[in-house]
């Protein structure tokens, strides 16, 4: 293997090494000495060693010190090609990995713009009333990737008046993040807009359906104030208005809203203007 190769690599350095300081030592220091009274067998093999390299000629020492010397560039830059190919190893591995965060990223935005662009593309109501299927709840909500917000199908107060969609945020928006589902309403540009009463007047209710008993829906109201969110729209989209806090995550399940992984909400505008 590559660390293996490198071990070894490392082992011929350290050898070198230890056989240059020789060298060095037997020019500076000279002949030398049998260690008296010794029976380690590490100074007894140092010494023959010393004894080895002192009966080599001057000018053969100084071809061992030359050879050695090439042997260590050279092994030094072995070592050193071998750590740099583990480096583009590594980073390229790196980059793979960054590639796979970034492909995982894409897919959830685009899983995000599917669910929009299905939603403004699906066939809404035309009567006022509108019933809105949410499935893969959980799915949606532990994805850490992208802000599960889905926007519903359109829909008219009738065939020829204001054009309104729901927003949903199923982890929460503003201060019911993380607690709540936030159920919001925004009236959107219309075909009719120019002969239509502005600002918007007529009541907006939103009903998060209860699959276990149709008795226990709940169902909060919007009564139009005449603010900026109820006027013309200028844009495609209009500004959103609602509840943060519409109902409690953890309510969803055991109270009968949540049931296969799918909720339901109805939003119902009034027939007729309040003013």
């Amino acid at each position: 293997s590559n660390f293996s190769t490198l071990q070894m690599e490392m082992k011929i350095v350290e050898d070198l090494f230890d056989k240059a300081e020789l060298v060095y030592n037997l020019e500076k220091f000279g002949y030398p000495e049998h260690p008296k009274q010794t029976s380690d067998p590490r100074g007894q093999a140092e010494f023959f060693e010393r004894m080895r390299f002192s009966r080599i000629a001057p000018d053969e020492l100084d071809k061992q010190r030359d050879l050695m010397s090439k042997k260590l560039a050279v092994t030094y830059r072995a070592i050193e090609a071998q750590m740099q190919r583990q480096y583009e190893e590594l980073s390229a591995g790196d980059a793979v990995y960054k590639e796979l965060l970034c492909a995982m990223s894409l897919k959830e935005v685009r899983i995000c713009d599917l669910d929009r662009s299905i939603s403004l593309h699906e066939v809404g109501s035309s009567d006022g009333t509108l019933v809105w299927k949410i499935p893969f709840f959980k799915e949606r909500t532990t994805s850490t990737d992208y802000e599960p917000v889905l926007f519903s199908p359109p829909l008219f107060t009738d065939k020829f008046g204001y054009k309104l969609s729901a927003v949903v945020h199923l982890n929460g928006q503003g201060r019911g993040r993380g607690s709540h589902i936030s159920l919001f309403a925004r009236i959107n540009k219309g075909p009719y807009d120019a002969a239509l009463t502005w600002p918007f007047k007529n009541k907006v209710s939103f009903t998060l359906m209860n699959q276990s008993s149709p008795s226990d829906h709940l169902t909060r109201h919007i009564v139009p104030d005449g603010s900026s969110q109820f006027q013309r729209p200028s844009q495609p989209t209009g500004q959103v208005f609602g509840f943060e806090q519409f109902c409690p995550k953890d309510d969803l399940e055991p109270k009968g809203f949540l049931k296969d992984d799918t909720l339901f909400v109805k939003v119902q505008v009034a027939k007729s203007a309040l003013f």
